[in-house]
Parts: C-alpha cells; structure tokens; sequence
C-alpha cells in the first residue's frame, strides 16, 4: 500500500478521488482550511513534510468559474506556492512521484476551432504584455507546467482537466452543467444561448482510473490530458436531458448571464489522447457520465 499527499482536500474533485481510494492507499490530506472537512482527518500544510510517502496529488486551485475571477491575479501566487512546497520535497525524494491538476487551458489554445493548427488557436501565454486578466488562470497552469518540464528527471506528470462532472458537485458553481441541474430540480425552464459548444464531461471512475495508471507506470515526466469516450456537443446534450429527465428549455438569442473567467471556448475537449499511452481506456462517454451522476443526484 502507497502512502499519498493529498493537497488540497477540501475540493470536490479530491474528495471524489479520496472516496475511491479507501483501502487502496493511506492517504495524507492537507488543506488550506483542514476545519472544512467534516469527519476525515486532515492536517494543515505547517505539518507537511513531517510524514514521508511515495506521491503527492497536488488538487489545490480555484474549482469554479467565480473562485478565479474573485482570485484575480493572486491564482499565480496560489499554484506557485503549493507547487514549490510539493517539488521541494520530490528533489529531495526523487522516487516521489508528483501529479499536478493541471487544465486545458494550459495548452495555450483558444478553443475556438476545431482545428487544433488554425492560426486562431494559438495563444502566446509567454507574452506577459499579452496576458489579459481573463488569461491569468491559463498563464500559472503553464508556467507550473513550465516548471515540471524543467525538471525531466524528476516523475512529474501534470493532468489536463477539461471538465469533470460528479454527483458531488456544488450546484451553485455556475457552470453550464450546473445551471442546467439546478433547473431540472427546481423544475424550472433551462435558457441557453444559441451558441455551439462541445465539452467533453470525465467521470469520476475515470479519472480515479487514470490516476492509479500513473502511479503504477513506470517513472516519466509528461503532460497528459483526461477525457471521456466521446464529448457532447450541447444541442445533443439538451435533447438527452429533456428525454431521459424531463428538462424543459427554451433557445434565447441573448446569452443567459454567466461566470465566463476564462474567456468562450466552444469547442473545450481534449484533441491528444496521449494518456492512452498508460494504458487508459475510459469507461463512460460524456452524456453516459453525466445521466449516471445526474440520476443519482436527482435519486432517480
């Protein structure tokens, strides 16, 4: 049994990959605020360090859209403190292995194409000059990748979140996913802009999957991104949610008010299936991890 940090345990992803993991690893939880886990063991980070191990997940990050645009420019700060905190320790315990959430932002694409080469899509997250406010999030996520890059001899691997959805998330974020449950139980009418967008939604047993695969791999330093069996694009998924729940929604020409912090991306999946490479096959297609955890949210 391997003995894993957890930082950043208070999140919901983090807390849908400790309920996974029980039995499987002693776990090590470290938190910012160790009060707001109810009954789980949780240290401050003053006590990090005290403990040995063999990998550290390093969770800590703004989970919704208004937590980084209320974060401003204070996120480079954030991710590069507990960053730094993590790989002092793997230079010291190079068998450490570290795995940084990272996001897909991070790739420097705009995400306005499906064409991942399109002179449209690039990005230069380098230009310091260049990084407007709504960019901030994207630029610590690449510089924190910057820095593991550097360091190709230590067991480094940065997974790019794109979106992830779970029965246990907090359905006052204001993502569209969100939105559109809160209307399903509040049985009210989902308003939604004609606009396209494709996301691609990872299932908890899935990213819990790629994880354990790149603990038990072999040693390397890499970028990888996560991603379902299929994204969905949201006209596709309006239809599977009035079908399979009941929602009601109405096409608007204006665009319903949201928490847009890092800018409109249509087309948000990942195009680089690289984590195939450990061996990762995901179980659940968009809309079949979203009606799993959505039935379970709604107990039906």
């Amino acid at each position: 049994m391997s003995r894993i940090a957890i930082f950043g345990a208070t999140s919901q992803i983090a807390r849908d990959f400790i309920d996974r993991s029980g039995g499987t690893h002693e776990l090590l939880l470290y938190a910012r605020r160790p009060e707001a886990i109810n009954g789980l063991s949780v240290l401050p980070f003053a006590d990090y360090g005290r403990i040995s191990h063999d990998a550290i997940i390093n969770f800590v990050g703004a989970g919704s859209p208004a937590k980084i645009k209320d974060m401003g420019s204070t996120i480079f700060d954030v991710t590069q403190e507990f960053d730094t905190l993590a790989l002092s320790f793997v230079k010291k315990n190079k068998s450490c292995r570290y795995i940084f959430l990272s996001s897909g932002v991070a790739s420097g694409r705009s995400f306005l194409t499906e064409d991942p080469a399109s002179s449209e899509e690039i990005k230069d997250l380098t230009n310091v000059a260049a990084v407007a406010p709504q960019d901030y999030y994207s630029a610590a996520k690449f510089q924190a990748e910057s820095r593991h890059s550097a360091l190709a001899d230590l067991p480094i691997v940065d997974i790019r979140v794109f979106n992830y959805f779970s029965r246990s998330s907090n359905l006052s974020d204001r993502f569209f996913i969100t939105d559109l449950i809160r209307a399903l139980k509040d049985k009210t009418v989902f308003k939604t802009s004609a606009g396209l967008m494709v996301r691609d939604y990872m299932h908890p047993d899935d990213f819990h999957q790629l994880i354990e695969l790149i603990l038990t791999a072999p040693p390397t330093n890499k970028v990888v991104d996560g991603y379902s069996r299929s994204p969905i694009d949201k006209i596709t998924l309006l239809k599977e949610m009035e079908a399979r729940f009941g929602l009601r929604y109405e096409i608007t020409e204006a665009n319903p008010p949201i928490v847009n912090a890092t800018g409109a991306k249509p087309y948000y999946y990942s195009t680089g299936h690289n984590a195939a490479d450990f061996g990762y096959k995901p179980k659940y297609s968009s809309v079949e991890g979203l009606i799993k955890e959505i039935s379970a949210l709604l107990a039906v």
